[in-house]
């Protein structure tokens, strides 16, 4: 296994596979990036441990597995499975595809963790159109389930069933999908945005209320069940009947906020300016993040939720 990149999303997707049992190598341009990254994996292993998710032995296994290079061409020359995790460059992805196509074997599946490129550029790319799909990992890659896996019209079912054992193995929980615009979560996610922020703008109710109603409400329960096997435990016949009256009255706007356009324009961005729709302080940021990483590692001991499928 190669991973290409060892910026924001690279490091993770290596832990997670040198933790399954793989042997890895993390690849990019800068050897101190690269000593960034390991040093990285390091103190996430050890918040594994800490957390009792991982022993010392295992840790020290995972270590042992994981390699680095500074030389993409000479690193993927007798792999199996690429994942590239370049930054959200077009043309830097479709160079690196290039060179993908051109080092490594033959067999080697390529896939991309882009967030947002159609996967079918990359493929153009190569002269294996059949093995390149993407492998959409989200952030923080070691401590989040969900991986999507977009196909495109080329790839073959045996490259995402391989990918789908890949990543079972490796103890995440894939998706499939073809390749659309915003994949699967993002396109979720974005139609509930879509009418949060328009209640909001519209002095319907409050961000806070907005915020306990997810927690409260939508965390629980999807937790267990799911979207689809909510609807299932309520009756698809009252859902039916409700959207004859409501799905009129959502939002259905095209653009984007203007309330939201206006905060950005103010420098108002979220965690990353101290102010966005909360106000955060550097104490707030860690206390958050804190708590999100222990309730993440929590469930990835217990394990995942067995669902309804």
């Amino acid at each position: 296994m190669v991973v290409i990149g060892a910026g924001t999303m690279g490091p993770g997707i290596a832990q997670i596979f040198a933790q399954s049992g793989l042997d890895v190598t993390l690849v990019d341009i800068d050897n101190k990036i690269l000593d960034t990254a390991v040093a990285r994996i390091k103190e996430q292993l050890k918040n594994f441990q800490d957390g009792g998710v991982l022993d010392a032995k295992k840790v020290n296994e995972a270590i042992a597995r994981l390699k680095t290079s500074t030389n993409l061409a000479e690193a993927v020359k007798n792999i199996d499975y690429v994942i590239e995790a370049a930054p959200e460059k077009l043309e830097l992805k479709k160079s690196i595809f290039k060179t993908l196509d051109e080092s490594a074997p033959k067999h080697a599946i390529l896939a991309t963790n882009t967030s947002g490129f159609k996967i079918t550029e990359f493929a153009a790319m190569t002269s294996r159109k059949d093995k390149v799909l993407g492998v959409h990992f989200y952030n923080p890659p070691h401590l989040v389930p969900l991986v999507e896996i977009i196909r495109t019209e080329h790839t073959s079912d045996a490259v995402v069933d391989d990918s789908v054992v890949i990543l079972k193995n490796a103890g995440k929980a894939p998706v499939k999908l073809m390749d659309v615009p915003g994949f699967l979560h993002n396109r979720l996610i974005y139609a509930l945005l879509r009418e949060a922020v328009s209640m909001v703008e519209n002095k319907v109710t409050t961000v806070e209320d907005v915020d306990i109603v997810v927690r409260e409400a939508f965390g629980p329960r999807f937790t267990e069940v799911g979207l689809f096997g909510l609807v299932d435990l309520v009756g698809l016949d009252i859902y039916n009947a409700v959207s004859t009256y409501l799905n009129k009255d959502l939002s259905n706007t095209a653009q984007p906020s203007k309330w939201v356009g206006e905060k950005v324009a103010q420098g108002e961005l979220g965690v990353k300016s101290g102010k966005g729709f909360y106000s955060w302080t550097p104490e707030k940021i860690a206390q958050v993040r804190k708590r999100l990483a222990d309730q993440m590692i929590a469930r990835i001991k217990r394990g995942m939720s067995p669902g309804l499928a």
